[in-house]
């Protein structure tokens, strides 16, 4: 084996493009569709059953969330505590998850074990039962929860940002209260539960050290779903309302600290320009680096975090600017945050900066796709929202050839401070 020389710094290359794995597909009983990404050394599977039952299908606060973490909670077969101690005898992991747009059940597994545990995820799918006593249990736990956070200031300013955005009969803009808690009803869970989680609403990734017999087995389990095949999917049309930009207090005497949240709508992963969003809003505040940190973190000492970010969700998305500062100096860090906005709009990028964020989103890339774990996340982003791989092929190279007077152009197109949402939690000065 060749020692290397460790006097010699290892020549820096520049990432060209990214080689992805395509996923093998299949279809389960001619509608389930199911994508297999192979790869890894270990004998361990992961299976993410994926549902069209996000924030945006349900028509009452909470229901969507709610009713995808009661799945786990008791079914015809098993009950809360069978299905926790037969995971637990196998040594496997099995998850809920919601989000704005989907719901989804994952098991991750050895690959020796997965006749024993595709039949849970199976049955927690196709026929939970939403235990009464587990539901009041659940409930009480989230509200006890969710006052507890409440009482956090960057919580109170991320609630009242997203409700300002979007409004607060818009999904992604929903502010639950504590009282939304005691009107959720089993009823509500099985209703959402029976129209969302169908055979014709459902997608399945499976990622990992998958074989023939292994597909064989999630053939057999789930080619036999029946039940919700025949009901009629509908995509609920929700509008943002027009909310005007402006200033939004909350007010907490009490706080030590302000938690200082700025942004707008923006453009999501579907506009051209969102790539170069991207680059802008890394050099901006999306890594450690950025000038946010440099500036409001390691020169003023303002805090000791500031980033800014870009969420692209299927039907919207925005841009923020977030960081919790002491109380005294919410307003100079406020007018630090628009100044290095107005630096990038109006002043020329030096190339030193520009090409050491290149090479961080390059190499953040990177990591994001290593590993068949990995790559079914990336897969699910784009199956999600009804792209492919052309996608990242194209924020590669927007990355290696976009040039400091386009970032500038998009800062002057896209981040009017007259635009910017305003919300500040904590004690006013």
């Amino acid at each position: 084996m060749k020692i290397p020389d460790r006097t010699k710094q290892p020549a820096v290359q520049k990432i060209e493009n990214i080689n992805l794995s395509k996923p093998q597909e299949l279809k389960l009983n001619g509608k389930i569709p199911v994508y297999i990404i192979h790869g890894g050394e270990a004998d361990v599977i992961r299976i993410d059953v994926i549902f069209e039952a996000g924030l945006w299908f349900h028509d009452k606060t909470l229901v969507a969330p709610i009713t995808n973490s009661m799945l786990t909670e008791g079914t015809k077969q098993y009950s809360s505590a069978g299905i926790a101690e037969k995971i637990d005898y196998y040594g496997a992991y099995l998850n809920t998850e919601c989000n704005n747009d989907t719901a989804s059940v994952s098991l991750l597994c050895l690959k020796k074990y997965l006749p024993e545990t595709l039949g849970i995820l199976e049955n927690v799918v196709s026929e939970a039962l939403f235990p009464e006593n587990e539901l009041s249990i659940l409930i009480n736990n989230r509200k006890q929860g969710f006052i507890i956070e409440g009482n956090k200031v960057k919580v109170l300013a991320q609630r009242k940002f997203l409700l300002a955005l979007f409004g607060e009969n818009h999904p992604y803009g929903q502010k639950a209260e504590a009282g939304d808690f005691d009107t959720v009803s089993k009823s509500q869970l099985v209703e959402f539960y029976k129209h969302q989680y169908s055979t014709n609403n459902c997608r399945i990734i499976v990622s990992g050290n998958a074989d023939d017999e292994s597909i064989k087995n999630i053939e057999s389990c789930f080619g036999i779903i029946g039940g919700n095949s025949d009901v009629q999917i509908i995509d609920p049309k929700h509008v943002i309302l027009n909310t005007k930009p402006g200033k939004y207090f909350i007010e907490k005497e009490e706080a030590v600290q302000s938690a200082i949240r700025i942004g707008k709508i923006m453009v999501n992963r579907h506009h051209p320009d969102f790539p170069g969003l991207m680059v802008m809003n890394t050099l901006l505040g999306g890594y450690f680096g950025s000038r946010l940190m440099t500036n409001i973190r390691e020169d003023k000492g303002y805090t000791y975090g500031i980033g800014s970010g870009l969420i692209s969700l299927r039907h919207s998305a925005y841009f923020f600017i977030a960081t919790e500062v002491a109380s005294e100096v919410c307003k100079d860090a406020i007018n630090e945050i628009y100044s290095e906005i107005k630096k990038l709009q109006s002043e020329e990028i030096p190339k030193d900066e520009l090409d050491r964020v290149r090479s961080y989103m390059l190499g953040d890339l990177l990591r994001d796709f290593d590993g068949p774990f990995a790559q079914a996340d990336i897969f699910r982003i784009l199956s999600d929202n009804g792209q492919d791989y052309r996608y990242y092929e194209n924020i590669v190279k927007t990355i290696n050839t976009i040039q400091p007077f386009e970032i500038n152009e998009l800062a002057l197109k896209y981040l009017h401070t007259e635009d910017m949402f305003e919300v500040i939690a904590g004690k006013i000065y």
